[in-house]
Order: structure tokens, then C-alpha cells, then sequence
């Protein structure tokens, strides 16, 4: 697990929770895992149209890497074995 960049953790009933360092971002900013700093959520409004409009160029171009990642069902358990060889 890579620490100091964000991640997504995934709980054992299959929610995702953002992580940064390791520690979820909603207990890190408001202690509460259960609640979404405001800041947090404003930030994540205004990014989400960029990254949609990104991927929607990758697709759209089946840029071979965009594809591979995002829509080869194999690639976390090949990208796993690479990075452990």
C-alpha cells in the first residue's frame, strides 16, 4: 500500500472510503466517518466534470493504457504481480 498519496479502501460490506496516509479522509477532517468535510466535497464537485471530460478524450482516442487499467478486468491482479516481481 502506498502511504502519503490517496487511495480508496474498501471495507469488508464492499464500501469505499478515501484514504490519505492511510487513515480515512472523513475521520482525518471532521473525526466523524460518517460525515464529508465541506472543503473535501466542494473539491471533489469541481474536479469530477475535469476528470470526466479527460476520460471521456481517453476513451474516445482508445488511448491503450486509459483501456488497459480501466477496462481490463485482470489489470489490478497483473499490475499486483508486476509491482511484487
Amino acid at each position: 500500500m502506498l502511504r502519503g498519496r490517496g487511495h480508496l479502501r474498501v471495507s469488508g460490506s464492499g464500501t469505499k472510503t478515501p484514504e490519505v496516509s492511510g487513515y480515512p479522509v472523513n475521520l482525518q477532517t471532521t473525526g466523524d466517518l460518517g460525515r464529508v468535510d465541506d472543503f473535501v466535497c466542494e473539491h471533489e464537485r469541481m474536479l469530477i466534470p475535469t476528470a470526466d471530460r479527460v476520460a471521456e478524450t481517453l476513451w474516445r482516442e482508445r488511448a491503450p493504457m486509459f483501456v488497459q487499467k480501466h477496462y481490463n478486468a485482470g489489470f489490478a491482479l497483473l499490475s499486483l504481480i508486476e509491482d511484487r516481481s
